[in-house]
């Protein structure tokens, strides 16, 4: 359907993206990259082209490639959504390269620059079990409740850190 649609509206870069998205959903990750390239030439300013290019290379198991186009989209933006996007696929290079405390950090960014990120803070939680880092987590999460007081999934995260620390009775306020 969507080869229909770009043979039909040819010049839309979002029709791209979406063929993109859904070829690094099926793990055609190559293809992407070239659907990736077409999407350029017509929108070469689009954040989203970018991030699914990261993506791609990380599939590949091309790391160093993804954070080189992360750290010059970093450069490029100072818009805290769009920050908060590139330091949440950072953060997923990380993951997969099984730095956990890199990727901890990274989600820590992500998170500053947009507290109501959902994914990031989904991701968080693993990140910490993963790297220990419970004490850090407490912090973090303290900070975006003062942001955001009704995010259930910070409340989630800050009474497992603090379960895990034996702080049970903070744990049962914040569950």
């Amino acid at each position: 359907v969507i080869e229909q649609d770009i043979q039909q509206y040819n010049f839309s870069a979002d029709l791209y993206i979406k063929k993109a998205q859904l070829l690094i959903d099926g793990h055609q990750e190559d293809l992407a990259l070239e659907t990736l390239e077409l999407a350029l030439i017509y929108a070469p300013a689009e954040l989203e082209i970018h991030l699914l290019r990261a993506e791609a290379f990380i599939a590949l198991d091309l790391f160093s490639e993804a954070l080189i186009l992360l750290n010059e989209l970093k450069r490029q933006t100072d818009n805290s959504k769009e920050l908060s996007e590139i330091y949440f696929i950072e953060a997923h290079i990380y993951e997969h390269q099984e730095q956990f405390e890199q990727m901890f950090f990274a989600l820590k960014a992500a998170l500053l620059e947009n507290p109501k990120h959902n994914e990031a803070l989904e991701r968080l939680w693993l990140c910490v079990e993963l790297s220990r880092n419970y004490e850090e987590s407490i912090i973090l999460h303290e900070e975006i409740l003062d942001k955001d007081p009704y995010s259930y999934i910070a409340w989630y995260n800050l009474g497992h850190a603090n379960a895990y620390l034996g702080n049970y009775s903070e744990a049962i306020e914040a569950f």
